[in-house]
């Protein structure tokens, strides 16, 4: 995740330069980290936010994947929502962005995690 989202941030960045795109979300001017290592930061939120849910799953016996007996939808909920989470934390900290700019990735990454899951199964 974290070197797939880098090498995304970084190609992103070299064909907004070239196509001479202006970019709504900007890192910060305190921040002036390179575009792939903005994606590397998030790709990594998004693996260090799974840890305390999978952690806790393994905890109460629940297979890599599966769901809770008991209030499975709030799990699969959870278990969707934490890595979406994390990479809003990047977000924020990197771009400075608005809370409806981050309720609005919350909502989209939510959404876009669940498409692809039920696509996988």
């Amino acid at each position: 995740m974290t070197g797939s989202t880098a090498l995304a941030g970084g190609a992103q960045a070299a064909l907004g330069r070239r196509l001479h795109w202006r970019f709504a979300m900007e890192v910060q001017r305190s921040v002036r980290v390179k575009a792939w290592v903005a994606g590397a930061i998030c790709g990594a939120s998004y693996v260090v936010a799974e840890l305390p849910n999978s952690f806790i799953k393994r905890r109460l016996g629940i297979a890599p994947g599966a769901r809770a007996v008991r209030r499975g939808r709030l799990q699969y909920l959870v278990d969707q929502a934490d890595s979406v989470a994390g990479c809003l934390i990047a977000l924020r900290l990197l771009y400075g962005s608005s809370r409806a700019e981050l309720l609005t990735a919350f909502g989209l990454g939510l959404a876009i995690h669940a498409a692809i899951d039920a696509a996988r199964a």
